[in-house]
């Protein structure tokens, strides 16, 4: 009876195996397992006597039997520990040697193709690239395992502001400066870096076994990218889509360059309050009549395009709809506004307004709009990296150095 329940048993297991010639890669799993357990039956001597039975061995059992290896026993050819260095990097390489991961024509399925968020070359692998290149390799895998022509599109973005910090620091370390040597020859060891030092994520990416067509690789600053964009550019501007406009942004001083929100930290420093007198119009040479503003910021103040104050403030209720000076300045005139905004416990209660320097001035420039006063002063690179040094300095030092405004413009 046993033989018999045995022998049925083993002869599904054939059948099974000779048609999964015309199956699916994916379907094959079932039979080859059975396969295996042919062999764990043969080694082991054990009797199948139902089916029941048979869906009870479990897979490892299975791939230790068809291995020659039975359990129980010792094993002293086989190592203590996984080691993955042994294990992951060759097999990565005979996937990509083999051309697994370019997509593989088929007329009869849709093509899917997925282009890889570029990460930073300058960057490093972190919790986002993992969580991404996990989800894109499940959709790409389980596409690719259905027959689809399937690419995933791997790329590095050129993240030009951090690049450039990098190379800058190797030529601080060489005594030279970008400045010194020249836009030219700064380009020339920003490419040399990016191909000596740009493959880091890439092979960091690769270690996590994403199943990408490296073939393809893509760099944000590509001939052909870089084209692209701008084409897109142009039409999204001649349709009307886009338009430029007059928008505070946050400037490195010493890169002399725009930088995210996202790459700016932000802390709490101890500050100075230096206060100005913003004579009323009229009154500029006697200084009888004029507003106090204090700001931690002189630096902003050729910026200013109002003085506000808020609208219930005693102190200053006959200056609202009136005209002040700007000091330091060729007598360029602002208009003194009442917001309830201001604070009238801080500082003196007349707060002047910078579009272009801090968020709230920039909200406040929009709903009364004036705008954004431009300042514009033409200075080469290394005359702009010295005066923004000299601004942040003055900010450091004591009341007497901000002479330059003159002592008429100082307050108490």
């Amino acid at each position: 009876m046993l033989r018999t329940k045995r022998a049925q048993v083993l002869r599904r297991i054939n059948v099974t195996a000779t048609k999964s010639a015309k199956t699916p890669p994916y379907r094959q799993v079932a039979p080859a397992a059975a396969m295996m357990m042919k062999a764990t039956v043969r080694t082991r001597g054990i009797v199948i006597a139902s089916t029941r039975n048979y869906r009870r061995v479990g897979l490892t059992t299975v791939a230790a039997a068809a291995a020659g290896v039975s359990p129980g026993k010792k094993h002293g050819d086989l190592p203590k520990n996984f080691e993955h260095t042994d294990v992951e990097e060759p097999l990565y390489k005979r996937w990509e040697q083999s051309g697994a991961f370019k997509p593989k024509p088929n007329d009869e399925k849709e093509p899917f193709t997925i282009p890889m968020p570029p990460p930073n070359v300058t960057g490093a692998l972190h919790m986002g690239h993992a969580m991404f290149v996990t989800i894109q390799d499940v959709m790409s895998r389980s596409m690719r395992m259905r027959g689809h022509p399937t690419l995933w599109l791997p790329g590095t973005d050129h993240a030009g502001i951090a690049t450039q910090l990098v190379v800058e620091r190797q030529l601080e370390s060489e005594g030279l400066s970008r400045i010194g040597v020249g836009r030219e020859e700064f380009e020339k060891r920003t490419w040399k870096w990016k191909k000596e030092y740009g493959d880091r994520i890439q092979n960091q990416i690769k270690r996590l076994g994403a199943s990408c067509d490296w073939s393809r690789e893509r760099f944000t600053l590509d001939d052909n990218l870089s084209e692209g964009v701008l084409e897109a550019f142009s039409r999204l501007h001649e349709q009307k889509l886009i338009y430029r406009g007059s928008y505070m942004v946050n400037w490195a001083p010493k890169l002399q360059t725009a930088v995210s929100d996202l790459e700016v930290e932000y802390s709490d420093e101890p500050g100075f309050l230096f206060h100005f007198k913003y004579p009323l119009e009229g009154y500029e040479e006697d200084n009888t009549k004029f507003l106090p503003v204090a700001t931690t910021r002189p630096e902003t103040i050729v910026g200013d395009t109002a003085v506000a104050v808020h609208p219930e403030d005693p102190r200053y209720k006959d200056f609202v709809g009136k005209f002040c000076v700007v000091p330091g300045t060729n007598g360029r005139k602002i208009p003194v506004i009442a917001d309830d905004y201001v604070d009238m416990e801080f500082g003196t209660g007349a707060l002047k307004i910078t579009p272009a320097h801090d968020p709230n001035d920039y909200d406040m420039g929009k709903k009364t709009r004036f705008g954004i006063y431009q300042h514009h002063e033409q200075r080469r690179d290394d005359e702009c990296e010295r005066a923004s040094v000299r601004w942040f300095r003055s900010r450091r030092v004591p009341r007497e150095n901000m002479g330059r405004f003159g002592k008429r413009w100082l307050g108490d």
